[in-house]
């Protein structure tokens, strides 16, 4: 009697299925940074976030600060570190980093060295910084850092590789979230508020923190916040004085309508969803998406975390992983990359095996395999001379995932903030 032929992939436990999944994302993003290596000179198509950084640092180092924002200066160095065609050159703007100038400080230290060297120290550092922070904010918490295991899940997702690949600054971010988190539980509201104040970096971002602590009445962490906010701006203005400051408002204000290199059509917001319906339809018609999808986001979550909060760590939790969820759907510039926010929050709720282990398995893995998915079909568009419709859904596969994930996440925090002890709600 033959033999019954045995399908590959079969009888496989749950356990190889990860390992797999792991080898194929690493193998993936070698592959991607190899690809940049051999074939993309620096600051051409690649790392153009940390490009700006340098830059601006550069600027600072050798013109002042005061010459930040000063838009003939910008376009002139910029010209050089993109290698901007010559015959090109009378149309290209210049971009200033819309950031305040302390922030920009750490980058004028690094503007020392050249730009791969820098890009590579700053992610090197950036990439240590992670790691340890990660260990010291569980082992503060837990009393034993972070397991290997689930220290590896989180440095294979893909806004991670994002950040350090393209050079982010949102370790910084990530940073004040856990610290703004860890304080809120040592029942320390004013040093949480401090920490808060460090989310000036990228201040769309406290669209609804700030409100809601309002809400709250939380005047102790909103003291702490206005404190280290008011020495951030007080710094920012002693660096580049009165007029430096509103170069930087009008910089903003003519940002805020969106210039090439904010790339609305690969962000993790409803203002994506609306230019992608938009290139489709009408403006009109992605404008209503946009604006609706923003105001029923920002309702609903008020709406379901605005009572619940009796101090308990797991509810505090649950109840900020919803808010920084929907803060990244609704804030008017958020990319993949800003969902790192998250993270220390579903360290510890992942900890404390609460949070859907079959939702945190999807979050990170399912993202990188749809950006593949949509490379593979990027290319052959390209192939087919269809450029457009094929950057057009490269930033549909990075952009969407992390919205689809976000609106995932705040569902899931909604459904649980009234979570009980005795509950375990992994499956």
């Amino acid at each position: 009697m033959e033999k019954k032929k045995r399908l590959p992939f079969q009888d496989m436990t749950r356990e190889i299925w990860l390992n797999l999944a792991i080898a194929l994302v690493i193998t993936f993003y070698v592959l991607q940074i190899g690809e940049f290596i051999f074939n993309h000179p620096i600051c051409k198509n690649n790392i153009i976030d940390y490009c700006l950084y340098w830059s601006s640092g550069n600027l600072s180092k050798i013109y002042g600060f005061k010459e930040l924002y000063n838009i003939e200066i910008v376009r002139k160095i910029q010209l050089e570190i993109f290698s901007i065609d010559p015959i090109l050159s009378n149309n290209f703007p210049g971009y200033p980093l819309g950031y305040l100038p302390i922030f920009i400080l750490p980058f004028t230290a690094f503007s020392i060295f050249n730009l791969p060297l820098s890009y590579f120290l700053w992610t090197l550092i950036n990439f240590i910084v992670l790691i340890l922070y990660l260990r010291f904010f569980t082992k503060k918490l837990f009393g034993y850092p972070l397991p290997n295991k689930l220290l590896l899940f989180f440095m294979l997702s893909l806004p991670i590789f994002i950040n350090f690949f393209e050079g982010q600054v949102n370790i910084f971010l990530l940073i004040c979230v856990g610290e703004f988190f860890r304080a809120l539980l040592s029942e320390k509201p004013f040093i949480a508020g401090l920490w808060l104040g460090g989310w000036l970096l990228k201040f769309v971002l406290l669209i609804l923190i700030i409100p809601f602590l309002l809400i709250k009445g939380k005047k102790n962490t909103l003291l702490g916040f206005f404190t280290s906010s008011f020495i951030i701006l007080l710094t920012s203005i002693s660096l580049v004085g009165i007029e430096g400051m509103l170069a930087l408002k009008n910089l903003l204000l003519d940002s805020a309508s969106g210039i090439p290199l904010n790339n609305v059509w690969a962000m993790i917001n409803w203002r994506m969803i609306g230019w992608q319906v938009s290139t489709l339809s009408s403006s009109t018609f992605g404008w209503v998406i946009t604006i609706i999808g923003t105001l029923i986001t920002i309702g609903l979550t008020f709406i379901f975390f605005r009572k619940r909060d009796k101090g308990d760590p797991i509810k505090t939790a649950i109840m900020l992983l919803g808010i920084f969820s929907a803060t990244c759907v609704v804030s008017w510039h958020s990319h993949l990359h800003t969902s790192i926010i998250l993270i220390p929050l579903l360290a510890y709720l992942m900890m404390k095996n609460i949070f859907n282990k079959n939702l945190f398995i999807a979050w990170i893995f399912i993202p990188v395999m749809v950006l593949l998915i949509g490379m593979i079909i990027a290319v052959f568009l390209q192939l087919g001379n269809l450029s457009r419709l094929s950057i057009q859904l490269l930033s549909l596969a990075r952009g969407l995932p992390g919205l689809i994930f976000c609106l995932l996440i705040l569902n899931w925090s909604v459904n649980h903030i009234d979570y009980e002890e005795h509950e375990i709600n992994n499956p």
